[in-house]
C-alpha cells in the first residue's frame, strides 16, 4: 500500500506505509485519550534506576558511578553529571527541538542535524531523545548535547550512566 493506507495493529498502534517506508504509530484514538500527550511531554528519569516507558519500548537504566576508569561506552550508553540530566525528560521530538552537539561551535534544529546525519525522515520521530525543554541533551548512538560534562572534564558531582534498550524487538 502507498499514499498513506492504515493498517490497525493490536495495543492501538497502525503500520502506515509512506514514501516507501513502513511507519508504526499510535491510533488517533489513543490521541485523544491522551496517549500522545504523555509522549510529547515526555518521562521523567528514575536518578539512579530504572525508568521503564511502555508507549516508547523502552528501558533506561540510570547507575551511579563510583570509578570514571571502569566506564565502557557504546551506541546505547552515555554518562552525565547527575546535576545536568536531573529536569531532562525522554521523549520523541517535537517542532522547534534543537541540539548543540560537543565539540561544535553553534547549535542547530534538530531536523537540520537529522538531514546532516542522513537520518530517514520515516525514523526522525521514532528516535528517542533525551531534553530539558526543547534543548536535546542526547541523541543515542548520533549526538551528546554540548550543555552537558562528560567525565574527566574535571568537574564534581555524581556521575550517572543512562543505558537505553527495547523492552521488547521490533
Amino acid at each position: 500500500p502507498s499514499g498513506g493506507n492504515k493498517i490497525c495493529l493490536p495495543g492501538n498502534r497502525v503500520a502506515v506505509v509512506t514514501e516507501g517506508y513502513l511507519h508504526l504509530d499510535y491510533n488517533q484514538q489513543s490521541a485523544e485519550l491522551g496517549g500522545l500527550d504523555q509522549l510529547q511531554q515526555g518521562y521523567p528519569l528514575k536518578l539512579p534506576g530504572e525508568t521503564i516507558v511502555p508507549d516508547m519500548n523502552l528501558r533506561i537504566t540510570a547507575l551511579l558511578i563510583e570509578n570514571e576508569s571502569e566506564i565502557v561506552y557504546n551506541n546505547a550508553m552515555e554518562c552525565f553529571r547527575l546535576e545536568d540530566i536531573r529536569d531532562c525528560r525522554i521523549r520523541y521530538r517535537l517542532p522547534g527541538d534543537r541540539i548543540h552537539p560537543r565539540g561544535r561551535n553553534c547549535g542547530k534544529q534538530l531536523k537540520k542535524f537529522f538531514n546532516e546525519k542522513k537520518v530517514p525522515p520515516a525514523e526522525r520521530d521514532r528516535i528517542p531523545l533525551l531534553a530539558v525543554g526543547q534543548e536535546v541533551i542526547w541523541l543515542p548512538g548520533l549526538a551528546v548535547g554540548a550543555a552537558v560534562s562528560r567525565p574527566g572534564d574535571g568537574r564534581q558531582g555524581n556521575l550517572v550512566c543512562l543505558r537505553i534498550s527495547r523492552l521488547r524487538p521490533e
